[in-house]
């Protein structure tokens, strides 16, 4: 990694070293430098450990902050940020009057797809006929009458943000990119998968130089749900270049796949029930298959029919079954919610595993 020149995005799943290594590279730049996350603890521990046994660097300023105190360096938004509890109680007062399905609707899923899709573009709020275009992946709800009863509501949620004096992040950052001005020599933006397209739009307009910046995260691990891809991402970084007239650089991607904190056996049973569930619910692309470690035989082998995946499915979870009850449901639930596990590097080539047999990826922080 210190070889390579930004732009960098470095993809790995929990416990291969991704702050780690962000901070080490982040110690070699000069000049203003921000780290910015969207938790404030893992900001403030990022911070102790960048300056740890007495490291100084006379030749750069570095900052650390949640993207929400980033946010009010810019300006300061007027309000209170709304909160899920807050919407809910907005939505079931409104149950009554809406349309069909809409009535029944889930309020986490509708605030995920407000906050994720509708609101999280970085030029601004999704019209009914963009929202309409939007791909079977890229949305909760079906085009036609639900999407439009969705974007209806969805109008509505932005005159009740007015009216109650709350705030969006997302429609802030929207708003906010007129504000912005170059100030950072280079920029860490760390778990990445939390960002939406407009709050990382916001941070990358703070470059004096377009690229000067390093990605960091792992699409298995998002807490915020948003839809996250890496795609969406790499696209953004594509139109933002072509906006400014600029040659887009290379973009150096690295993924890291030896896991250090967990053992072999925990690795191996929570990669097997990650098959599982690939094979029910696929990836949400190429980059997130890759960062997961499955080898390229794997991936090839997912294309084959849907009666051999689930044979296949069926048979790694009889496989599965001689572990503990316990450790199995634990694996299970973190599994549906980060992903899978890195394998931990072996102690020695003659136990090292064979890549076509378990693949590396993701676990729960």
């Amino acid at each position: 990694m210190r070889r390579h020149a930004p732009p960098l995005v470095i993809m790995g799943p929990a416990g291969s070293g991704k702050t780690a290594v962000t901070l080490a590279k982040m110690r070699e730049v000069t000049g203003e430098v921000l780290y910015v996350t969207l938790s404030a603890y893992l900001a403030q521990t990022a911070r102790r450990l960048f300056g740890a046994h007495g490291y100084e660097n006379p030749h750069q300023n570095a900052e650390f902050m949640s993207f929400r105190e980033f946010v009010d360096t810019i300006a300061v938004p007027q309000g209170e940020e709304v909160r899920f509890s807050a919407f809910r109680t907005w939505l079931e007062r409104r149950r009554g009057g809406l349309k069909g399905d809409l009535r029944q609707a889930d309020a986490h899923a509708l605030f995920e797809e407000f906050r994720g899709v509708l609101g999280a573009p970085a030029n601004g709020a999704l019209t009914e006929s963009q929202y309409q275009a939007l791909g079977v992946r890229q949305s909760l709800y079906l085009a036609g009458d639900a999407r439009a009863a969705v974007h209806d509501l969805f109008e509505k949620y932005r005159t009740w943000l007015k009216e109650e004096k709350l705030f969006d992040l997302n429609l802030v950052s929207q708003a906010w990119r007129a504000k912005a001005e170059p100030r950072y020599d280079f920029v860490v933006v760390d778990e990445v998968q939390d960002f939406t397209n407009a709050e990382l739009a916001l941070v990358l307009d703070t470059l004096k130089t377009q690229h000067h910046f390093l990605l960091c995260g792992d699409s298995h691990q998002i807490v915020h749900p948003n839809f996250f891809s890496w795609a969406s991402v790499r696209a953004l970084f594509w139109r933002e270049a072509a906006a400014a007239e600029e040659a887009p650089a290379a973009r150096e991607i690295s993924v890291l796949q030896t896991n250090f904190r967990n053992t072999a056996a925990v690795t191996g049973l929570a990669n097997r029930l990650l098959k599982i569930k690939q094979a029910r619910f696929g990836s949400v692309d190429r980059e997130s298959i890759s960062s997961s470690g499955a080898p390229p035989a794997r991936r090839a082998r997912r294309n084959c029919s849907k009666a051999m995946t689930r044979r296949c499915a069926r048979s790694t979870l009889r496989r599965a079954r001689p572990s503990t009850t316990r450790s199995s449901s634990y694996a299970t639930r973190t599994s549906r919610r980060r992903g899978p596990i890195s394998e931990r590097r072996p102690s020695s080539p003659s136990t090292r595993p064979k890549a076509s047999n378990i693949p590396t990826s993701s676990c729960s922080r």
